[in-house]
């Protein structure tokens, strides 16, 4: 379920559940106070992922909130990045919005959002309650925060219990040694399983389970840039060189790894590893209800683990922008998107008020309890709703425990030319390249992957230096 990213030329993402579609654009003028001109009309513009869901929650916040009207729109995931330029190209009215940490090192420069900290200052207090990990994609360059937040996940580790109990194997691989030491267990003395392991390297996929491997193999500073944006992937012997020679010995060497893995999306990593394709599989973690319920064949045998290595995992978060269009509106409008942000991204009381200090995360319950979908809310593991709905398909105690092991990928290289040389959800020069070394579709000695990561530091740093 990622966010749309900003392509050069197109656009895209995956989801991980199906769409609805609702347009709800136009049709009622805006006003900003509640006198004769009715209720403060918010516009909400969002990507169709559990859309009726939303829909839900904002009719339930409009009926206790009779001064405001919120007001939603939604646009296809792989169309959002395009459809949110466009609308503030257009000046269409949008007074907040689902966003991600690329669109933000974009939109705030453009003008196009405002840290919401700049006008309601107790946002800081929520700091104490979002997971270490999860929490620099809430901070702009200033350390203020932008928003609250709509979600947060990470890649998890699974298994197949039944299978490695089948090979002789008691417990899960700890090392990367021992993931490819089980695999060719598992291949001698479980047959069907040809390729032990895969992961979600399609779709909108690469990036977040690249950085998942190289921070598992590496540990959770492994990075391909330094604090000055300047290449540090072309180190001779440095983490990308290890992750990538991890993979291609994985996929040429050893034949572990279905090749076919840098096409695995969602849906394809859920049921291959839910058929028992495969043994172990690195996915997001809230594809994890739909691998290890009904209807899938092996439904009660995938159990998570910590990521092999150092432990450590990758992770993402999304969080919503309140608009400069918003603040130009003035005070009323402004707190009436304050408001409903605080209800849809943090805490409120039983109606619907802002309430850190005694109110609950009701929205992001509910997300998680209905669609199994991450928080970034530390309080959230210890309700007793969430402890039974992430029970019902895992073990939360380990959930929780790899949350606290996270590194959030994103902030690697953020720069708004990232996109052009990574390909983000898309191809690029960097994703092509690592891709095609994988597969072997390139040479790919150590001397090969050290001259294809040359090539790709200078790329970088074309563009770096034509960024001006």
């Amino acid at each position: 379920m990622g966010a749309a990213a900003i392509g050069i030329g197109a656009v895209a993402a995956a989801a991980a559940g199906g769409y609805y579609y609702v347009s709800t654009q136009g049709g009622q003028q805006r006003t900003t106070t509640t006198s004769s001109a009715g209720p403060i009309r918010i516009d909400f513009f969002i990507w169709q992922y559990g859309v009726q869901m939303v829909q839900d929650n904002v009719a339930r916040y409009n009926a206790a909130h009779p001064e405001s009207n919120v007001v939603l729109s939604s646009v296809p995931q792989e169309t959002y990045g395009d459809d949110v330029i466009s609308r503030f190209s257009s000046a269409v009215p949008t007074d907040i919005l689902y966003s991600d940490v690329n669109y933000q090192i974009l939109f705030e420069p453009a003008g196009w959002i405002a840290p919401a900290q700049d006008y309601f200052p107790e946002i800081t207090k929520y700091k104490a309650d979002i997971t270490p990990g999860y929490l620099p994609g809430f901070l702009n360059k200033a350390g203020k925060m932008y928003g609250l937040s709509y979600y947060g996940d990470y890649t998890c580790y699974l298994y197949n219990s039944r299978i490695l109990s089948q090979a002789g194997i008691t417990a899960p691989a700890q090392t990367w040694d021992d993931v490819i030491t089980h695999a060719q267990q598992i291949q001698q003395k479980v047959p069907s399983v040809k390729f032990p392991l895969a992961a979600f390297f399609g779709s909108y996929g690469f990036w977040q389970t690249f950085y998942n491997f190289m921070q598992g193999i590496n540990g959770p500073n492994a990075a391909f840039f330094d604090k000055d944006l300047n290449p540090i992937f072309d180190t001779p012997g440095g983490p990308v060189f290890k992750t990538i020679r991890w993979l291609v010995d994985a996929i040429n060497k050893y034949k572990v790894m279905t090749p076919d893995t840098v096409n695995y999306d969602d849906p394809t990593c859920a049921n291959t590893m839910g058929a028992g394709t495969h043994a172990y599989m690195w996915e997001p973690r809230y594809d994890f209800i739909g691998t290890n319920t009904s209807p899938q064949k092996e439904a009660g045998n995938i159990k998570q683990a910590l990521n092999p290595g150092s432990g450590y995992a990758s992770c993402w978060m999304r969080p919503y922008n309140m608009t400069t269009s918003n603040v130009k509106r003035g005070k009323d409008a402004m707190q009436a998107q304050w408001s409903f942000q605080q209800y849809f991204g943090g805490k409120t009381d039983d109606k619907f008020n802002g309430d850190y200090a005694n109110g609950a995360y009701r929205v992001a319950k509910r997300i998680a309890t209905d669609l199994a979908v991450g928080f970034v809310y530390d309080p959230l593991w210890s309700d007793p709703d969430v402890v039974k709905a992430y029970n019902s398909f895992g073990d939360i105690n380990i959930m929780k425990d790899q949350a606290q092991k996270i590194v959030l990928h994103q902030t690697d290289g953020l720069t708004k030319y990232w996109t052009k040389w990574s390909g983000g959800f898309v191809q690029g020069p960097a994703r092509t390249t690592i891709t095609a070394l994988m597969l072997g579709q390139k040479p790919n000695t150590d001397n090969d992957i050290m001259n294809a990561l040359a090539d790709l530091a200078k790329q970088w740093n074309d563009l770096k230096a034509s960024s001006g």
